[in-house]
């Protein structure tokens, strides 16, 4: 079980914005689901959902903001710094 982190707060915005753009990409049937996700990019699915439950859970990694950036075009720009489009051209 991973320990609480005290997350910066630019953290927790990017945390915020990995699970908006995840559950835009679910609804348009981008990725089938959630668990799909997972367990195409060996995620612990049980990690993705404790971080979603609770944003200061110490499982999220920056390679799950990557996958989003790399195959779904999603903008960096706005998972990182929330500014911008969601998604790039």
């Amino acid at each position: 079980m991973s320990r609480t982190r005290n997350y910066h707060q630019e953290t927790v915005g990017t945390i915020g914005r990995f699970f908006e753009v995840l559950d835009i990409l679910v609804e348009e049937r981008k990725i089938k689901s959630i668990n799909s996700f997972c367990e195409h990019y060996a995620i612990d699915k049980r990690n993705l959902y404790a971080q979603r439950e609770d944003v200061r859970r110490g499982y999220f990694e920056v390679a799950w903001v990557t996958f989003l950036v790399r195959d779904y075009k999603a903008s960096a720009r706005y998972l990182l710094l929330g500014k911008g489009k969601m998604f790039s051209a």
